[in-house]
């Protein structure tokens, strides 16, 4: 093992950046940034004053930072191996306004339940001078609770923001549809990343212009190195309700779950069985089940909006050779994927401790000795269970599976096995979703189906096309918004929104242009608020722009 001070910067000027959340997700993050000396906060809920307690304990046991132990980040130092990093952290707080007053960029890491109470938390205090980025998003729907949350703090009346357009308070949202990295929470300020995904999807505001579109990818490639975030070349689907762990996590987890545990007796384990290289062909034949019900739906989405084809989402095999490269030994089936990737090893089944009777104790304790691949028991008289509380249910079912089962209806697709698993995973969350075959239970509600809000007919599936005329200002996205706006149809309306090609390159000359006749930075930033891009206005980032896309 090697040590380092630093994760490797690429270029990226410092920036303020709020870290929301306490799980494994966002204190990987808050480590990644940290590293690289940007000024890292983190911002617990003031409903959580112990926890934020805790985390301020453990950084000043810590020496103020966040330890990170990385086995597949890119350094010159261990190119292969293990190292260890310090992300230093600021402090800890449960004051949104103060923390987001002086923030470039807001993101936020916490289970999908939790993401409309945060984000109702901190809407009163965001602006459009501000990236707020989801890692990772569940979907569509975190854009409209932002939408929804920003329009009612304008109805409220004046808060710390004097602004009172949502075009003035609605920041540029960004959301990766995957997190980063494979990581493991160990204890409070103790992270450890067991594989970096080499890409990730990224997915912006419907009506994103193109000058965003070429700079934030490239902005979070700087920000978290050895990662490269992409937007999806088919984004028609980031136009609608589906999930953006669309035949990812959405399908694997669920699947794997219901292939392990549907069948199970109740009677407790020996030991905590590996979650994915003791995978079962049941499992992997119940996502590629669920995996086929989904590429229905998308082909019937696609038919609606006049496509003369469905576009190709990758299946799980697919994505976990894309997202993780040669760490996935043998990608010749998704079983065999499951099996071999690197960066799934030692990580268990979610699974809770409970007394074994003296005669299961020993016969366990035996079992456990000759088990391969299994977790040494705590004791001789522990056995384990399922925990299904588990976000691989309580988040991937409601924001994953209910969503598309909701767009299933909408549209009148059958979809039996993604029946079968939200039915089996709702009766052990203690969830209603399914009722009599119609997606009416009452925690539909809390759910990211489309029918929370309100969505019953299929031209309604179709986000972001009624706010187009609204953006027509939207800098070099002006044509395409126009284009859109004046379409006859909401699928019409859609695929201009799509961006092509053509704008990304007029996108990165007209920043050159800009920058041509710009004598310094100020005036480069002025030129920028010209072209209607106000993320990039903040000096930071703003410089970062100038010194990538006008050499």
């Amino acid at each position: 093992m090697s040590s380092a001070a630093a994760i490797p910067a690429f270029g990226v000027p410092k920036c303020n950046i709020v870290v929301c959340g306490s799980g494994n997700g966002a204190q990987t993050a808050a480590a990644v940034l940290g590293s690289q000396g940007h000024t890292v906060w983190l911002y617990y809920s003031p409903r959580y004053q112990q926890r934020a307690a805790e985390m301020r304990a453990a950084l000043a046991d810590n020496g103020g930072a966040i330890t990170l132990t990385a086995h597949a980040l890119p350094t010159a130092e261990a190119p292969d191996g293990t190292t260890t990093y310090k992300g230093a952290i600021q402090g800890v707080s449960t004051n949104a306004a103060e923390l987001l007053a002086a923030a470039d960029v807001v993101l936020l890491s916490v289970t999908a339940p939790a993401m409309e109470g945060l984000i109702r938390e901190l809407a009163p205090h965001l602006r459009s001078q501000q990236l707020l980025l989801f890692l990772q998003g569940t979907g569509a729907v975190n854009y409209m609770m932002l939408k929804a949350a920003l329009q009612d703090c304008i109805k409220a009346g004046p808060t710390s923001s004097t602004t009172t357009s949502l075009a003035d308070r609605m920041p540029m949202y960004a959301a990766a549809k995957v997190l980063p990295w494979a990581c493991r929470l160990q204890a409070p300020a103790q992270v450890t990343v067991c594989g970096t995904k080499e890409r990730v999807k990224l997915a912006l505001a419907p009506d994103a212009c193109g000058l965003l579109r070429v700079m934030l990818p490239r902005l979070l490639d700087g920000l978290f190195p050895g990662t490269r975030f992409l937007l999806d070349a088919n984004a028609v689907l980031e136009h609608t309700y589906f999930p953006y762990g669309l035949l990812c996590s959405d399908v694997i987890h669920p699947g794997m779950m219901y292939g392990t545990w549907a069948a199970w007796d109740g009677t407790p384990l020996p030991h905590k069985p590996l979650f994915y290289h003791s995978a079962s062909q049941e499992a992997a034949d119940m996502i590629e089940a669920l995996t086929a019900d989904t590429r229905a739906v998308i082909a019937a989405m696609c038919k609606q909006m006049g496509m003369a084809e469905a576009i190709h989402v990758p299946d799980a095999r697919e994505l976990m050779s894309a997202l993780y490269g040669p760490q996935v030994a043998d990608p010749s089936c998704l079983l065999s994927a499951l099996r071999s990737n690197a960066a799934y090893a030692g990580i268990y089944h979610p699974m809770k401790a409970v007394p074994l009777p003296a005669p299961a104790a020993a016969t366990a304790a035996a079992a456990a000795a000759d088990s391969a691949g299994a977790a040494a028991t705590e004791g001789a008289g522990t056995g384990y269970v399922p925990d299904f509380s588990c976000r691989l249910l309580s988040e991937d079912v409601p924001f994953g599976l209910v969503a598309t089962r909701g767009i299933a209806e909408v549209l009148g697709v059958a979809i039996p096995c993604i029946d079968k698993v939200i039915s089996w995973a709702q009766d052990k969350l203690g969830k209603e979703y399914l009722v009599g075959g119609k997606l009416c239970g009452k925690d539909v509600a809390s759910s990211g189906a489309p029918q929370r809000f309100g969505v019953t007919r299929p031209e309604q599936l179709v986000i972001g096309a009624e706010g187009v005329v609204a953006a027509a200002g939207a800098g070099l996205a002006a044509p395409v918004v126009a284009a859109a706006a004046a379409a006859a149809t909401a699928a019409a309306a859609v695929q201009a929104l799509l961006l092509p090609a053509q704008q990304f390159v007029g996108s990165r000359a007209a920043v050159q242009g800009v920058n041509a006749s710009c004598a310094d930075d100020r005036e480069f930033l002025n030129g920028l608020r010209a072209q209607s891009c106000p993320v990039l206005c903040r000096p930071a980032v703003g410089s970062f722009t100038r010194a990538r896309m006008c050499v």
